[in-house]
């Protein structure tokens, strides 16, 4: 076909039209070989730091069986924070305010803390409150398969939630028996609940990743230090609460003592001891015999957390 401008406007419409075309396609295949550009150098920068993990095991002589299990927990985070970026990675949330990264913290990480009771009414009662919680007193913890987050004996002063992968807990008692263990799983379970409200709680048994595990850890410490400043209602709500938790965990028989607490298991009882809840779970368990058992005495002499913070 014979098509072609027959004038002066038909000319300009014409240039335009060959100007834009240059301009877009350029801006298209410029696109594609940035994007590929890119690709490329963050496959080489991998590569690269995979190269100097495995000259660094070999040139300290690490046994092959652990350096075969870094090279796959290494591998396994890396690949997992390129689908889903930590908070740290990114450096534009540095500029936000202390309010939207209280905000933020409390978004990634309040689905997870409100498997426990208490904090689901917490967030119920007052949002503000389990933000500035999830801002000044948590932190994180990487496990790979084999880790140990904590061993029979240790003492601690935090609570644990799972929020990905998998525990096996054994819980050992003073003759060295070993008692069979429990699962804890993600969203369902928590785990050191009295080393939040004592001044010192001794673990029971040990806990180990089956799996690459994230652990969200709750710090007595930076708990009380939201609290103190917080209004009077919350302080009297988590007074009341952490006295009835100590009270009805020194109730408990030596083969109920755990670090684990499994929430189809013990929500409702751990409900009943939130104040204004008490009647919204069926009725209380029957008191059984104070124990003798050493750590059981230990839990009625620590310290409280109303007494912290008087």
């Amino acid at each position: 076909m014979s098509v072609q401008p027959e004038n002066f406007r038909e000319r300009i419409f014409t240039v335009a039209i060959v100007v834009f075309a240059l301009v877009g396609f350029s801006y298209v295949v410029g696109s594609i070989t940035g994007s590929l550009t890119q690709l490329r150098s963050m496959s080489e920068y991998a590569e690269k730091e995979f190269w100097k993990l495995r000259l660094f095991l070999k040139r300290h002589k690490v046994p092959m069986p652990l350096a075969l299990r870094i090279k796959k927990f290494v591998e396994y985070e890396f690949y997992k924070q390129q689908k889903v970026l930590p908070l740290e990675g990114v450096a534009m949330l540095k500029l936000l305010s202390e309010q939207m990264m209280s905000e933020l913290q409390a978004c990634i990480n309040i689905p997870h803390m409100t498997v426990h009771p208490l904090f689901d009414a917490m967030m119920s009662k007052t949002s503000l409150i389990m933000q500035r919680i999830c801002n000044m007193a948590l932190g994180h913890k990487q496990l790979a398969p084999g880790d140990i987050l904590f061993m029979t004996g240790e003492t601690d002063e935090c609570m644990y939630f799972l929020a990905l992968g998998r525990l096996w807990y054994k819980r050992h008692t003073e003759d060295e028996a070993i008692h069979n263990g429990e699962w804890v799983d993600p969203d369902e379970d928590w785990i050191s609940e009295p080393g939040l409200w004592l001044k010192a709680w001794e673990h029971l048994g040990s806990a180990t990743a089956t799996r690459a595990s994230s652990v969200i850890r709750l710090v007595s410490s930076g708990l009380f230090e939201v609290i103190k400043v917080s209004p009077p209602s919350a302080f009297e709500f988590m007074r009341a609460y952490a006295t009835r938790f100590v009270e009805w965990l020194v109730e408990r028989s030596p083969e109920e003592l755990s670090d684990v607490l499994q929430g189809e298991q013990h929500s409702d009882s751990i409900r009943r001891l939130i104040p204004g809840m008490e009647n919204s779970a069926p009725a209380a368990e029957p008191k059984v015999e104070k124990t003798s058992l050493r750590r059981s005495i230990s839990l009625a002499s620590g310290r409280l957390f109303s007494s912290s913070m008087k």
